[in-house]
């Protein structure tokens, strides 16, 4: 990683972030970028501060895949579907009700596992 790039995220981490931070930081501004350069950052993780716009840039990303996408929905014991469907993900390790996948789609495993165990059951 680039050291400058490096510096300029510990700074803000530390909320001491430096105008030559800035000033660097305002190079990599994507709209400022030669197409070749924004080309190098389509399969770049994106860092966003909404759920509905990850859930959208996430949908996205699979569609542009080109390959269907499958939409999983959880099962629940004990509860309807209904009940199932209104409980946070904050109680469910992070998983939504609802979890679309498609071939070649790119996935945090630590939750499909959590899944996995929980439909081998």
């Amino acid at each position: 990683m680039d050291i400058r790039f490096q510096n300029a995220l510990l700074n803000i981490r530390m909320g001491e972030i430096q105008r030559e931070d800035w000033e660097f930081l305002q190079t990599r501004v994507l709209t400022q970028l030669s197409p070749v350069e924004r080309a190098m950052f389509d399969n770049a993780v994106v860092l966003l501060t909404m759920n509905k716009e990850v859930d959208e840039r996430n949908m996205h990303m699979m569609e542009r895949v080109g390959t269907p996408v499958a939409k999983v929905e959880a099962l629940y014991h004990g509860i309807s579907r209904e009940e199932g469907a209104k409980v946070d993900s904050d109680y469910c390790n992070n998983l939504e009700h609802v979890l679309y996948l498609s071939v070649g789609c790119r996935v945090i495993t630590q939750y499909l596992c959590i899944l996995m165990i929980g439909y081998v059951n």
